[in-house]
């Protein structure tokens, strides 16, 4: 009887320490994992390999175009670099071009051209989606060559509206003398635009 008592109480002691070492030991009749944590979203802006989810459009209202740094130009370029901060406390999408307008000190609208892609300074790559965190940025940038002859205005202020919006975003130019205006429809009045990009590298085109 003692031994029969002293067999349930070992079997039950080695049936604890097995539970209680499930996650190291094999032979106990469990199913082990190997302890790596699931992964989890990036904490930078990521370009993905599928279209954004309309729902998860970012919205005008939750972001904040910020002004980049100088630009180490080609000849005769002028180049400015936008950044789209998502200030919502949720992830967002952006994918395609933006739309841009350009006004005077005035606030009126210089009739530039303007063009999706690249050229000497940006990027030629084909937009793809990018994903923003809450407190992300993506870029794009506008580049335009210099007026040659003269110029007879300045772009004061960026409007944008960002792919898949409606309403536009301002920006002041970093000086008054920043981006000339050389009159409708000259060379140096054509404005390209990059996609937006999720570093400020991918902006500008590879060489």
């Amino acid at each position: 009887m003692w031994r029969h008592k002293e067999m349930r109480q070992a079997r039950r002691a080695a049936g604890l320490a097995c539970l209680a070492l499930a996650a190291a030991v094999t032979g106990c009749g469990g199913t082990l994992t190997s302890g790596r944590a699931p992964a989890v979203p990036t904490t930078s802006p990521v370009r993905a390999n599928s279209a954004v989810p309309s729902g998860v459009r970012c919205a005008a209202a939750q972001l904040q175009l910020i002004r980049q740094g100088p630009v180490s130009e080609a000849t005769q370029q002028l180049t400015w670099v936008i950044g789209l901060r998502n200030t919502a406390a949720t992830g967002c999408g952006l994918d395609g071009y933006p739309r841009i307008e350009l006004l005077d000190s005035r606030g009126v609208l210089l009739r530039y051209g303007f063009r999706a892609g690249g050229d000497q300074m940006l990027t030629s790559a084909p937009p793809a989606p990018v994903w923003l965190r809450a407190g992300g940025t993506a870029y794009f940038g506008i580049n335009k060559n210099a007026c040659v002859v003269r110029d007879i205005d300045q772009a004061a202020v960026i409007r944008v509206i960002p792919p898949g919006s409606r309403s536009a975003l301002t920006l002041q130019a970093p000086s008054q003398r920043f981006m000339d205006y050389c009159g409708r429809g000259v060379v140096g009045s054509v404005v390209d635009i990059s996609p937006v990009e999720p570093d400020i590298a991918a902006v500008f085109a590879r060489h």
